[in-house]
């Protein structure tokens, strides 16, 4: 049905403290993927959601209570595959990688209200499914890293989104 689901479990008994269901129209995608590939991310107040319709590339948080905190729609999503990308949090950011066969980019969301803080435009390729990550310079600064076969492999500073450095044509296959 592509509904997507998420649900609080306590850890002690296992049982179900709540449970919120998104209705999602089925799209094609390929077999070995699913409509919930992209992996939820958490902090101490929210938790955060990433799915993908050929429509809507849709951001969610939800407190832990199970209430929506706020929504994001950052466009149209475009594979043949389906999307499989997980958002992270940092700091007070969240940060969605948007490599995909349409317009691409790394957004910066504002992890309290969903407001886009930058946005780095991307090359557009193969949909690339890379989760950022967090690495820490010997400066000390922190940067994201990123994957994609339309990027290579990049660096972005964390609360810029200034390309630091990349590495283009490091794969020539997704």
């Amino acid at each position: 049905t592509a509904e997507r689901v998420v649900v609080c479990l306590n850890t002690q008994d296992g049982s179900t403290v709540w449970r919120r269901e998104y209705l999602s129209a089925p799209f094609a995608k390929n077999r070995d993927n699913s409509y919930a590939t992209s992996t939820p991310a958490v902090d101490a107040k929210r938790i955060y959601v990433y799915w993908t319709t050929r429509e809507e590339i849709a951001v969610l948080a939800i407190d832990h209570a199970g209430k929506d905190v706020w929504r994001r729609n950052l466009g149209p999503f475009e594979s043949r595959h389906g999307s499989g990308t997980s958002l992270i949090v940092v700091d007070d950011l969240v940060l969605v990688n948007n490599d995909q066969e349409g317009p691409s980019f790394l957004a910066a969301l504002d992890a309290a209200s969903g407001a886009t803080r930058w946005q780095l435009q991307r090359r557009t390729d193969n949909a690339a499914y890379s989760t950022p990550c967090i690495r820490q310079t010997p400066e000390g600064a922190r940067e994201a890293i990123l994957t994609s076969s339309g990027n290579g492999v990049t660096g972005v500073d964390l609360h810029t989104g200034r390309v630091y450095w990349e590495l283009t044509n490091a794969f020539p296959f997704r």
